[in-house]
């Protein structure tokens, strides 16, 4: 089962160099939401950016991610939009990962202006039984 989105928990906070894994070995359905992170202001020194790497258990066949930002999520998902500058991780861009050909996305969002950011799944895998890891790094 994949972590439940939720505003009754703060989020993990991101410093410059931080990750936290969004999904960790799930079974990720279409209409889904990740976990989200704040990504910590960082004072003087402009946006920074974060790289957003998914990683799919076997080749996943067609499916679809959008990175989303906000300015926070008091009214949860709804605050959220899709990235608008390669936020969007179709199936057809994935490369070679740890779990073998196809199996890899990633995506470099530099700046980010948003201070929160989740990732929502589209479309999900068509190839059964498919589970994916989704890590999000902080740009130091």
């Amino acid at each position: 089962m994949s972590p439940a989105y939720g505003t009754l928990l703060s989020p993990s906070a991101l410093s410059p160099g931080d990750s936290f894994l969004v999904w960790n070995n799930e079974a990720v359905v279409a209409g889904e939401w990740s976990e989200r992170v704040a990504l910590v202001p960082i004072i003087g020194s402009g946006n920074k950016g974060v790289r957003v790497v998914i990683d799919a258990s076997a080749a996943p066949g067609a499916g679809e991610f959008y990175v989303c930002e906000a300015d926070n999520d008091a009214a949860g998902t709804a605050d959220y939009v899709q990235v608008p500058s390669a936020g969007d991780l179709v199936f057809a861009n994935i490369t070679n990962g740890p779990n073998g050909a196809g199996t890899r996305w990633t995506t470099d969002l530099i700046p980010v202006a948003g201070q929160m950011l989740a990732i929502f799944c589209k479309a999900a895998a068509s190839n059964a039984g498919i589970k994916f890891t989704a890590r999000v790094t902080r740009a130091v």
